[in-house]
């Protein structure tokens, strides 16, 4: 219903992560169901940047030529695996009865200043993918994002897609540079790596020497 709403002010709804950098750079972060978006923001979080929202984010206008991106600061949904990977998380010593189950978790409780408290500027834009090597990205075409903002954008079948936010979708494909981001298998580095990597990141012209950048 909320999907319906925005859509028809034009404002389209993604089933994303979003998070503000200590430096300022606004990133978006989407997945598959368990690719680890979670897992990433939380990484990002424990050095120092703030979280939008883990699940739901809205692409919300445009001020000063930067398109503008906001949250809603809920309590993450976290596996028993996510939990595992960080020692504060881990001290909880929360039980999940099964597997397939989440526990729901607010980061506010465990990191200070965990939200951001209003919409912030979308500089870059990752596709997360867990993959053993990492951290690296690979440069991902308009017209691939795009796909995948649309699909992001989908939640469930039918679903019409009203042309404002169309045209917003298209915009953010077109002006923000996005990447697929593999993760390694050290959530800790990875969340320093995009600190230090994420403003170079946003820059569309910066030089690529290879497909990847480690």
């Amino acid at each position: 219903m909320l999907r319906e709403i925005l859509c028809r002010q034009g404002i389209p709804l993604l089933h994303a992560a979003a998070l503000r950098c200590p430096d300022g750079t606004g990133i978006l972060l989407q997945a598959e169901g368990g690719g680890g978006k979670s897992t990433t923001a939380l990484s990002l979080v424990r050095q120092g940047a703030r979280l939008l929202g883990d699940d739901l984010v809205a692409l919300v206008g445009e001020v000063r030529g930067k398109l503008q991106i906001s949250g809603f600061p809920e309590p993450m949904n976290l596996t028993e695996q996510t939990l595992n990977f960080f020692p504060e998380l881990a001290a909880l010593e929360i039980t999940i009865p099964d597997p397939v189950l989440k526990a729901r978790v607010n980061p506010a409780d465990i990191y200070a200043e965990a939200f951001w408290p209003g919409p912030t500027a979308l500089d870059v834009s990752f596709f997360v993918r867990i993959h053993p090597q990492g951290p690296a990205v690979e440069p991902l075409p308009p017209a691939t994002a795009l796909g995948r903002f649309f699909q992001s954008h989908t939640f469930s079948r039918g679903q019409t897609l009203a042309p404002a936010a169309a045209q917003r979708l298209m915009d953010l494909a077109d002006r923000v540079p996005a990447y697929v981001l593999h993760t390694g298998s050290d959530p800790g580095a990875l969340g320093a790596w995009l600190t230090r990597n994420c403003a170079r990141l946003a820059q569309r012209n910066q030089p690529l020497s290879s497909k990847r950048v480690e």
